[in-house]
């Protein structure tokens, strides 16, 4: 539906449409129901009808047509207020779903099923839409039984808060058993105004998984003999440790079980290097060394290292 068009008007805006649930009533095809009387199933809705071409200036297109006929000026005015719809209409949007306020339109207009009811031609009649124009309306405010004044006017054009407009034809004259039901759905598109929040589960570390990727952490070159084919210069001596995990900290030992030097990683990187110093910052004497690898809330790694420091020359003497 337009929004405040000139024919079918609404003050609703996109927010307000609603997922909308009808419900049938039983109906029998043969010999309809009287919309003056109150029927027994609660599925019948009391109803605001509206009609195009009243009286008095067209009269009765047809002579049937006169008892439903209410004289009134306007282009689509309000006829009356009776159980003229056989639907319920439910918003489900709402705990529990609220049953919404419904109208029916009908045609002043010769071969027009003009009856004072909602009752759509079949579609396997012969009559055109344009002539029948039968149509269902419901509204976005609660139903009641006792008619609201707002909707007692000129549906043409109107501001009122009208949901939805139903054009449609009965698939073949049979009656209803009041079982069917239909949804609306409404094209809930998101507005500037419309917001998300979500909460994602705490990380969790499988503990299985950690320990078997602290199998594959290696260093190399291992053993490093006088140069790493990584290096730039010989000032910048290093060794690697791979497939590292976020954050460590490598303790660095001698064969003598002396601390030589503490490290600790914190970062994204699977890398780390150790530049063959110890704690002082002077490289470390040619040997072996122990480097005992720790990662928080998983476990430990031990690696064997050879460090075969080059012959140190001086630059001046």
């Amino acid at each position: 539906m337009a929004e405040n068009s000139s024919f079918w008007g609404s003050s609703l805006t996109i927010a307000d449409y609603k997922n909308t649930l009808l419900k049938l009533a039983a109906v029998d095809n043969v010999k309809l129901w009287d919309p003056k009387v109150k029927p027994a199933d609660a599925n019948y809705s009391k109803a605001y009808r509206y009609v195009r071409h009243p009286a008095p200036a067209y009269g009765p297109a047809d002579p049937s047509f006169a008892p439903w006929l209410i004289p009134a000026t306007g282009t689509y005015p309000y006829q009356d207020f009776n159980w003229s719809v056989p639907f319920s209409a439910w918003n489900i949007e709402t705990t529990p779903p609220t049953r919404l306020a419904v109208g029916c339109y009908e045609n002043n207009q010769a071969g027009a099923p003009f009856d004072g009811r909602y009752w759509p031609q079949s579609s396997s009649g012969t009559v055109t839409g344009s002539t029948t124009r039968e149509m269902a309306l419901i509204f976005a405010s609660p139903y009641s039984e006792t008619p609201n004044a707002k909707y007692q006017g000129d549906v043409y054009g109107s501001t009122w808060d009208m949901m939805w407009v139903i054009a449609a034809a009965r698939r073949g004259d049979v009656a209803w058993d009041g079982t069917d039901q239909f949804l609306i759905t409404a094209a809930h598109v998101n507005a500037p105004s419309v917001s998300f929040t979500w909460t994602a589960p705490a990380a969790t570390v499988s503990t299985d998984l950690s320990k078997s990727s602290m199998n594959k952490i290696t260093v190399f070159p291992n053993p490093y003999y006088c140069i790493n084919s990584a290096e730039t210069s010989r000032f910048d001596k290093f060794v690697t440790f791979t497939n590292m995990p976020n954050q460590a900290k490598i303790r660095i030992f001698n064969l003598a079980g002396q601390l030589v030097r503490v490290l600790d990683k914190n970062d994204q990187s699977t890398f780390f290097k150790w530049d063959l110093k110890n704690q002082s910052v002077y490289p470390v004497a040619s040997g072996m060394y122990i480097a005992y690898i720790e990662v928080p809330n998983v476990g430990t790694k031990v690696l064997k290292m050879a460090i075969i420091q080059e012959q140190e020359l001086l630059d001046y003497y």
